[in-house]
């Protein structure tokens, strides 16, 4: 998505962090390949790395503080059980101090820790199984988008710089070279425009099944294989 910024500094201040990021992630790439001469990093390592980076901020900060809500009760379950367990350790230990009232605060605090750690961990696991289940569908969406990142940055490297003139012709370029079939052609185009309709049509109106999905997605790795095979 495209952004118009009426505030030239916050327009500044991003292209300035956009420049430290392309420098951090042909860093790492060159780092991961053991290479040193930037003109040899393999495009789909590239795109690999920027997917990784970029699956953090994909997380929404709401989900992030529930995660640690529940992991602070836990914690706070944990305390309270170990306080109270303290407590009634003493209490055998140094029986001249014991009295009924320590023996019930111990049990309540050993209760209450016990109840609020079960609690803390069962609403975590039931809260990330609902967040899963409602993201199956986008998490497919965010696999084909990926997917069609990779076969792009393949289709670059398989095609010289003088046929570089858009997806149409570089894909025309591998089919006359008999690196892919017209069949493959054809997936390629198909593949491109289910990501076009992702990607520029909202989530309610996309006409796509999940059983639809995962058949793209699995002529994507279809293809990156072959096309990885090529370079």
């Amino acid at each position: 998505m495209r952004y118009n910024f009426s505030n030239k500094k916050v327009e500044f201040l991003l292209d300035e962090l956009g420049e430290e990021y392309k420098s951090l992630l042909t860093e790492k790439t060159l780092d991961r390949m053991r290479i040193f001469d930037v003109d040899n990093i393999d495009l789909s390592e590239l795109i690999k790395l920027d997917i990784e980076v970029k699956k953090y901020l994909k997380v929404k900060e709401k989900d992030r503080t529930r995660k640690r809500l529940w992991s602070i009760m836990a914690l706070l379950g944990v305390l309270y059980f170990m306080t109270g367990f303290l407590i009634l350790t003493l209490d055998y230990v140094r029986p001249d101090m014991s009295n009924s009232l320590t023996k019930e605060i111990s049990i309540i605090l050993s209760f209450s820790g016990a109840l609020i750690f079960i609690l803390s961990v069962y609403f975590s696991v039931f809260s990330i199984n609902k967040l899963k289940r409602s993201k199956n569908k986008d998490t497919s969406y965010y696999v084909l988008i990926n997917k069609w990142k990779e076969i792009e940055a393949l289709i670059i490297q398989l095609t010289p710089a003088e046929y570089q003139r858009g997806n149409n012709n570089m894909v025309e370029y591998l089919r006359k070279n008999k690196m892919i079939s017209n069949d493959e052609e054809n997936e390629i185009f198909e593949l491109l425009q289910t990501r076009n309709n992702i990607v520029h049509v909202p989530e309610d109106n996309i006409q796509i099944s999940k059983e639809e999905l995962q058949e793209q997605i699995n002529v994507a790795n279809k293809l990156i294989t072959k096309l990885s095979k090529a370079i």
